[in-house]
């Protein structure tokens, strides 16, 4: 299962094949795109163009290239012997007087013949640059016919390529030849149909999903281009990864981090508002207290009285006037150090404004009648304007 997935990260389910072979000494190019699905290969696209800047748009840079080149430069020739399909003395049967160190060589294999493809590693490596400059993520190589042994059971008729003839009987080699058939067509393989033009990179890619194995000296090569692209792949997965987990936990950590946050704040100002509450609890005890205590004492002195009468005051006070102060024997002189405190006797002094002349004179004029005053005295009388007054008025009360 972890093999699977790891594939899938640094793979994918889709592939693309490019076929480049050789007509009339033009160069065509056959893209075909397949999905990996369900244990199955699905043929999502066919094209073939004289152009690879027409591929190129078709392309996806994280979707692995399988590149089969069948030009002129790939050489090929059919060996009627019987060797080891591993070993390179296919090769040098085939094409005597070889340097093999320059060549890169693959070979389709039979019962009793072998069909051995060869080119020039120069060219091979030059062709690989170029496609990877204009942005194609070549993933394997494959050389002339070579891979298309995983598919000849499924065929019971000649294949007419774009530029060869190839001929299979009970899944085994037995013709081949060089030419540009008259028409070709598609080939049913288990039920998908595949055009003549694509089947070597359907063979290609179908190679790499079984792991099928072919005798050739392109491993080396293969591996370091395969194992760049699932790096990148990698990489770009991982750096992803990282970023979204990222992303995620300090989105967490903000969340948690406004969560609590909230939730303390709100328990300090609960527990703020609780202490609040006591304090003003005890100060407003302090208050009662103290005013039981200032109300037994006052139960029993004139101050009581006193109360009494700025509660009538206040209670005869008309809506027109508006008191500023109110006090019970006021200061003769203001306190000065070292001089004994002076007071008006049995005085109320009030200030405040007046807006209604006629509500003054008989609010003061309700006061003269009273049995408790003695008199009372207007001290200041100013306008402010036409219907106000400010005032300062001193109620004399009788000696109690």
């Amino acid at each position: 299962m972890f093999q699977k997935w790891l594939k899938h990260i640094v793979e994918g389910s889709t592939y693309f094949g490019i076929e480049v072979n050789e007509v009339d000494g033009k160069e065509r190019f056959s893209l075909l795109k397949l999905v990996h699905r369900n244990k199955e290969l699905e043929n999502i696209l066919e094209m073939t163009t004289d152009s690879l800047d027409t591929i190129i748009p078709q392309l996806d840079k994280n979707v692995p290239v399988f590149l089969t080149l069948n030009t002129a430069n790939v050489l090929k020739k059919m060996v009627d012997q019987v060797h080891n399909p591993k070993s390179a003395k296919l090769v040098l049967d085939a094409f005597p007087n070889l340097q093999l160190e320059d060549f890169y060589y693959q070979i389709l294999t039979g019962d009793t013949k072998q069909l051995v493809s060869l080119a020039k590693k120069e060219y091979v490596q030059s062709y690989v640059e170029k496609v990877q400059t204009m942005g194609i993520p070549v993933f394997s190589i494959a050389l002339g016919t070579s891979t298309i042994h995983t598919i000849s059971g499924f065929l019971d008729k000649p294949i007419l390529g774009p530029n060869y003839i190839l001929e299979f009987q009970k899944g085994t080699l037995v013709d081949f030849a060089l030419t540009v058939p008259e028409k070709t067509g598609k080939y049913a393989l288990n039920g998908l149909a595949v055009s003549s033009d694509h089947l070597l990179s359907f063979s290609h890619i179908l190679g790499h999903v079984i792991a099928a194995v072919t005798s050739s000296n392109l491993q080396k090569i293969n591996k370091a281009h395969s194992d760049a692209f699932k790096n990148k792949r990698l990489f770009d997965f991982g750096l992803k990864t990282s970023i979204c987990f990222f992303l995620v936990l300090l989105l967490s950590n903000f969340l948690f981090f406004t969560h609590f946050s909230k939730k303390n704040t709100e328990i300090k100002s609960a527990l703020a508002s609780n202490e609040q509450q006591g304090h003003s609890i005890q100060q407003l005890k302090a208050r009662i207290l103290e005013k039981e205590e200032r109300l037994q004492v006052l139960d029993h002195s004139k101050n009581a009285r006193v109360s009494l009468y700025l509660d009538e005051i206040g209670q005869k006070l008309p809506h027109s006037i508006l008191l500023s102060r109110i006090e019970y024997q006021p200061l003769v002189t203001p306190v000065t150090a070292n001089k004994s405190i002076n007071t008006k006797k049995e005085i109320i002094s009030i200030s405040g404004v007046s807006e209604d002349k006629q509500e003054f004179t008989t609010w003061t004029d309700h006061f003269e009648r009273q049995d408790w005053i003695e008199r009372v005295e207007i001290v200041t009388y100013e306008y402010l304007s036409n219907a106000s007054v400010t005032f300062t008025i001193n109620i004399a009360l009788i000696e109690i």
